[in-house]
């Protein structure tokens, strides 16, 4: 671990890994994957880990955290959705008053819960804001059990909401990914503060229990990398384990968070590699990664330009990652004059 910055190389190893899969598959839908939204789950689980951390040392309010949020994610996605609606003009339909109603109600989208397309609006940003509105309401719900009672949260809260939730994922398709409304829950909605609870009783129980899993960090180490192995190959399988999937992430959560972490004290000494790169700029890079990917396409299409795939495939990283570190720049200067005004 970085000592200076407190940082943990192997999450951010982890991340870069996660949101290199996802980009891949919107990029070139890379043959083999087949349950590529199953990082998704990851990023939540892992959110939900550090959002009980940041409960414990700084306790602030549900109210405070959640503006907090807001104010880190969306300074990003306003400018992704106008340098789409620049980039895609002819998508946006002001011809004539039912098309406008239509266009302008589909601004909604910055609250929406589904993951798919609004046709009168670029779709770079309409891919990402499903995900990015559940990590802030869900997000919300989560800190204000805590903020309430933690031990009431933790004891009875989380776990029923966790068995509950997945009950009623699971129940209505095998995936985890099904979407949709049953009883009157959203299923993205239940996902997400499913997977947020379940982050927030593993960094619990790591805490009470931190010198008894450091005693066996050998065996939990180990149970990283097959937990690791398999959820790998379950994203390749044509079958649906998503269950699975959902059993093993504690475990991967774990390996990289613990003291005694082996892939976090390899990473610690090349201070992450490109991965961790990558991962620290996980958001930014899974906001914009279709916007550039459309732009730079149809550059290439006009000036009739045809390049190799793994020369294309490393132009798209590298754009992508530079303009992920200039929107975070410009992210974190907007959110401090917001904080100061």
């Amino acid at each position: 671990m970085d000592s200076s910055r407190n940082r943990i190389f192997a999450v951010d190893w982890m991340k870069g890994v996660m949101i290199t899969i996802i980009v891949l598959h919107h990029f070139f839908c890379v043959p083999g994957f087949n349950h590529t939204y199953l990082p998704v789950d990851f990023f939540f689980f892992i959110s939900g880990y550090f959002l009980m951390g940041g409960f414990s040392s700084k306790r602030s309010s549900a109210f405070q955290y959640t503006t907090k949020r807001i104010s880190k994610f969306y300074p990003a996605v306003i400018v992704c959705f106008i340098l789409s609606c620049i980039t895609l003009h002819s998508r946006l339909d002001f011809s004539s008053l039912d098309a406008f109603v239509r266009t302008v109600g589909s601004f909604s989208f910055l609250l929406t819960l589904t993951n798919g397309l609004v046709t009168t609006i670029p779709f770079p940003v309409m891919d990402v804001t499903w995900f990015l509105s559940i990590l802030v309401i869900a997000g919300f719900f989560v800190y204000a059990l805590l903020d309430y009672d933690p031990k009431l949260a933790c004891t009875i809260a989380f776990p029923f909401v966790i068995v509950f939730g997945y009950t009623l994922i699971f129940s209505h398709d095998a995936s985890i990914q099904s979407g949709g409304v049953k009883f009157g829950f959203n299923l993205n909605l239940i996902r997400g503060f499913c997977d947020m609870s379940f982050g927030v009783l593993i960094h619990q129980l790591y805490s009470q229990h931190k010198e008894s899993v450091d005693r066996k960090s050998t065996l939990f180490n180990m149970l990283f990398i097959l937990a690791t192995v398999l959820f790998v190959l379950i994203m390749v399988t044509k079958e649906c384990h998503d269950l699975l999937s959902v059993v093993l992430l504690p475990f991967i959560t774990l390996g990289l968070v613990m003291e005694k972490s082996w892939i976090n004290s390899l990473l610690g000494h090349i201070r992450g590699g490109l991965f961790s790169v990558i991962g620290r700029y996980s958001f930014e890079i899974l906001i914009i990664h279709q916007l550039v990917m459309i732009v730079f396409y149809k550059l290439l299409d006009i000036i009739g330009l045809h390049l190799p795939f793994l020369l294309l495939l490393l132009l798209d990283f590298i754009i992508v990652l530079f303009l992920s570190f200039c929107l975070r720049k410009f992210s974190d200067y907007l959110s401090s004059k917001l904080k100061t005004a």
